[in-house]
């Protein structure tokens, strides 16, 4: 696993750790996207295993320079396994930036209501589990 980030750190010449930030090249739309991550998968479906995921999702954040849209076209919206890839950089991009840019469709509930009988229904399951002495593993 470790020669993969090696290679992903010298084709984005960030190997050193010194450099203020990643080079991509000038032409990196959708197609180069894909056939870039087609070049670090094991596979034919980019980012359907553990580290070329997770390459491709680090791509995205490198690339989108705190860009909600942009992490989105770059990680979640390419021509391979783009849910695991999306999960892993949406995670990212919260921990770095929070909410900043996301639309709040993207993280808020508008019905209330189904919300709180979620909740509601979750704390009665518990209820029932911690009565019965029944654990969870």
């Amino acid at each position: 696993m470790v020669e993969p980030w090696k290679n992903y750190l010298k084709v984005r010449n960030i190997e050193t750790g010194k450099e203020k930030e990643a080079k991509f090249p000038k032409d990196y739309g959708v197609s180069e996207r894909d056939e870039f991550y087609r070049t670090i998968t094991k596979n034919d479906w980019a980012g359907s295993n553990g580290i070329d995921s997770v390459l491709i999702a680090y791509d995205g954040l490198l690339g989108c320079k705190g860009n909600w849209t942009e992490l989105c076209l770059r990680a979640v919206l390419h021509g391979g396994d783009n849910d695991s890839t999306g999960c892993i950089a949406g995670s990212w991009f919260g921990a770095v930036y929070g909410f900043a840019g996301v639309s709040e469709n993207n993280y808020i509930v508008s019905n209330f209501l189904i919300r709180d009988k979620v909740f509601v229904f979750y704390a009665l399951f518990l209820k029932v589990i911690i009565l019965r002495n029944r654990f969870i593993y």
